[in-house]
C-alpha cells in the first residue's frame, strides 16, 4: 500500500486469526493506517466467495482451516493471492491441505510459487518441549505407507471394529489412524485424539489390507435411547442432552419427540488413505457399518456435514435421505449443514419418512427466506433425492385447472407473476426428476424456488437482461412440464 496498491483483502477462519496481521500493518503504515481502513479490510471466507469483491491482493491466512472448494472459488476470481498456512504444527491440518491443494494449484495455476519457512518463530529449533508436545498429541502422525496401492482389492480387505484399548496398546495403529484423520479433514484437532481414546459413545471401525495396514477408518457416535422423562423438555427446546445431536434435532427442529427413544449411530468422519481414494472404499465402509449396526439392533444410521452437491450425492448413493438443512452458513466452510438418515428398523423407517416429508415442507418456505442463498446445486440435488415424496404429494399435484393455467403461461402471454403457484408446483416436480441442465436448474432455483429478484437472476445465469430471463423461464417450464407430466 505504501507503494501504491489501492486495495488489500485478508480472509481467515475468524477475524481474531487476522489480528496479528492488522497489528503489523499498523506498525508498518504508521499514521497512514488510520485513513486506509476501507482499503485494507477483513472479509470472512463465506462472505468473500458470495460477494467476490474486487481487490488487487487477497491474503488467505490459515488456509488449511478453510475447505478446498472455497479456496478454489477464490482462485478463479482473484489474480493475485497468497495462501498462508502452518504445514506442521498444532493446527494439525496443514499436511492434508498441502497434499490436496497442491494438486489444485498444479492444475489451475501451474506457475505458482511456494515459500517455506524452515526456522520456527515461536520456539528454538529442536526444542525438547515442542518435540514432546508433537509426539504426545500425534501432530507428526502419518498413515501407513502404501507401496502398490493399485494392487489393493476391496474384496480382500478386512473390516472390523477397533477398541480404544487396542489403540492404547498399539501406538503404530493409533498413529496410522490419526494420520488418516489429519490428512482427510481440515478441522481435525488434538481434541479429536482425546475424544477418540476417552469418548464414551465413540465407535471406531477400520478397513485393513492383506498386510494389515489401515487404509480407511470410520468414526461414529452412539446416540439416542434418551430417558423418556426428558421427551417434552427436549421437544420444546428447554433441555439439551450432550452427545445426542441427531435425535435432539429430529425432536426439536422437526417436531418429532419420539426420535429420542430410538438408537442411532452418527457417522462423524470417514477417512480413506490418499493413495486409495476413489476406489469405492468409502462406500464399502458404509455398507459394512450398516451390517454391523443391524446386528447390534441399531435403529438408524445418520450423518451431519457441510452440504455440497458432491457430498450429498455420495451419501445418497448409499440410500441416506436428507431430513434437515441448517439455517446458517458455517463461517469457515461457507456451507449450510445437511442432516441425512438411513433407517434400519421398521420403527425408524416410519420416523425417517416423516422427517423426510417435514424437511421438504420446511424447505418450501425456508428457501424463500433463511435459505435464499443456498447454492442452487445443493437445492437441485436435495430435490432430486425427494422425487418420490414430491410425486406422491397433493401439494405438488396438478389438477385440470392447474394444467390449463400452465398452458396459458407456456403457450400464451400470461406473465410469470400471474401464474406463480402452478409454476412453483411444476418446478418442484421438474427438479425432483433430476435430469435438467445446470443453467436451467439455476434459473428455476433462483427465481421460482428462492424468489430472488430478476436482476439477481439475470446476473447469476448470465442473461443479457430480464426479457431473456423471462423468455428462457417460459421455455424451460414448457419443455420440462410436457416431458414429465406426459411421462406420468
Amino acid at each position: 500500500m505504501l507503494e501504491g496498491v489501492e486495495q488489500i483483502i485478508i480472509t481467515a477462519p475468524s477475524k481474531s486469526t487476522a489480528e496479528v496481521f492488522f497489528h503489523h500493518a499498523g506498525k508498518v503504515l504508521g499514521e497512514a493506517h488510520a485513513g486506509l481502513s476501507g482499503r485494507l479490510q477483513f472479509i470472512p471466507p463465506d462472505d468473500l466467495v458470495q460477494t467476490m469483491p474486487a481487490t488487487q491482493l487477497l491474503l488467505v491466512d490459515e488456509a488449511a482451516a478453510i475447505p478446498t472448494p472455497l479456496l478454489e472459488k477464490m482462485l478463479t476470481h482473484h489474480s493475485r493471492i497468497v495462501y498462508a498456512s502452518t504445514i506442521h504444527g498444532y493446527e494439525g491440518t496443514g499436511r492434508g491441505f498441502a497434499i490436496r491443494f497442491r494438486k489444485v494449484l498444479d492444475s489451475k495455476t501451474p506457475q505458482w510459487h511456494e515459500l517455506r519457512m524452515a526456522e520456527p518463530i515461536r520456539w528454538q529449533p529442536d526444542d525438547p518441549l515442542e518435540d514432546f508436545v508433537f509426539r504426545a498429541l500425534l501432530l507428526n502422525a502419518v498413515p501407513a505407507a502404501i507401496d502398490k496401492p493399485e494392487s489393493i482389492r476391496s474384496q480382500q480387505c478386512t473390516f472390523r471394529q477397533i477398541s480404544s484399548e487396542e489403540l492404547l496398546l498399539n501406538e503404530d495403529l493409533l498413529t496410522q489412524l490419526f494420520g488418516l484423520l489429519v490428512l482427510a479433514h481440515y478441522q481435525t484437532r488434538p481434541f479429536d485424539l482425546r475424544h477418540l481414546l476417552d469418548g464414551g459413545n465413540m465407535e471406531v471401525y477400520g478397513l485393513f489390507d492383506r498386510q494389515q495396514r489401515l487404509i480407511a477408518v470410520l468414526l461414529a457416535a452412539r446416540e439416542g435411547g434418551i430417558d423418556p422423562a426428558l421427551a417434552d423438555d427436549i421437544w420444546l427446546g428447554r433441555r439439551r442432552v450432550r452427545g445426542h445431536m441427531l435425535p435432539q434435532s429430529l425432536s426439536n427442529h422437526l417436531g418429532l419427540p419420539e426420535a429420542i427413544f430410538l438408537k442411532g449411530l452418527r457417522v462423524i468422519r470417514i477417512a480413506v488413505h490418499p493413495d486409495c481414494q476413489r476406489t469405492g472404499l468409502g462406500k464399502m465402509l458404509l455398507d459394512k457399518l450398516q451390517q454391523d449396526a443391524a446386528n447390534k439392533h441399531i435403529d438408524y444410521l445418520g450423518t451431519l456435514f457441510g452440504a455440497t452437491d458432491d457430498l450429498l450425492k455420495f451419501w445418497g448413493d448409499s440410500c441416506y435421505v436428507p431430513v434437515r438443512v441448517g439455517l446458517s452458513r458455517d463461517a469457515a466452510s461457507g456451507t449450510h449443514s445437511a442432516m441425512m438418515l438411513k433407517p434400519l428398523s421398521h420403527t425408524a423407517k416410519r420416523l425417517v419418512d416423516q422427517a423426510h416429508k417435514k424437511c421438504l415442507a420446511q424447505l418450501r418456505w425456508l428457501l424463500m427466506d433463511e435459505l435464499k442463498g443456498l447454492d442452487f446445486e445443493v437445492v437441485a440435488t436435495i430435490f432430486a433425492m425427494m422425487a418420490p415424496i414430491i410425486r406422491g404429494s397433493d401439494d405438488y399435484a396438478l389438477s385440470g385447472d392447474n394444467q390449463r393455467e400452465l398452458v396459458s403461461f407456456t403457450e400464451g402471454q400470461r406473465q410469470y407473476e400471474n401464474c406463480i403457484d402452478v409454476i412453483k408446483r411444476v418446478t418442484f416436480r421438474i427438479l425432483g426428476a433430476g435430469d435438467i441442465d445446470a443453467v436451467d436448474a439455476r434459473l428455476l432455483v433462483t427465481r421460482v424456488i428462492q424468489n430472488q429478484p430478476w436482476h439477481q437472476v439475470v446476473a447469476a445465469c448470465r442473461f443479457s437482461g430480464e426479457k431473456q430471463a423471462r423468455q428462457r423461464l417460459r421455455e424451460v417450464v414448457s419443455v420440462n412440464s410436457r416431458l414429465h407430466l406426459s411421462a406420468e
